[in-house]
């Protein structure tokens, strides 16, 4: 398999994590670095993520197929749009970043930006 395609899965296992809520499965998906940038002043570690995440105050649907994609030896980017809730706030069709790290065969997320 190539590293595009093992990305791509990967990404795929990311999304479908995110919108069940798999917090065990996010939590080995992530870098132990990992980020997200929601909004400028929004910047959440890992944990303060996954927690969002599994109480439900961050909820993640409606994602598009990946519009691009960049891969270097150990660095993948990928864009995508998703809608997102955030407590009260709908953000429909944020357009997301996910940057990827490899690491002993496979991709961890290291960050994910809202860009809009």
């Amino acid at each position: 398999m190539t590293n595009q395609t093992i990305l791509l899965a990967c990404y795929d296992h990311l999304i479908t994590a995110l919108t069940t809520r798999d917090i065990v499965w996010l939590n080995r998906a992530l870098a132990p670095t990992a980020d997200c940038h929601i909004a400028y002043d929004d910047h959440l570690s890992k944990y303060a993520w996954i927690d969002m995440i599994q109480n439900g105050t961050l909820r993640y649907f409606d994602f598009s197929a990946v519009s691009q994609l960049k891969i270097s030896h150990t660095h993948g980017t990928l864009w995508t749009q998703a809608s997102l809730q955030l407590t009260d706030r709908l953000m429909p069709q944020a357009q997301l970043q996910w940057q990827f790290v490899a690491e002993n065969n496979c991709w961890l997320l290291l960050h994910q930006i809202v860009l809009n």
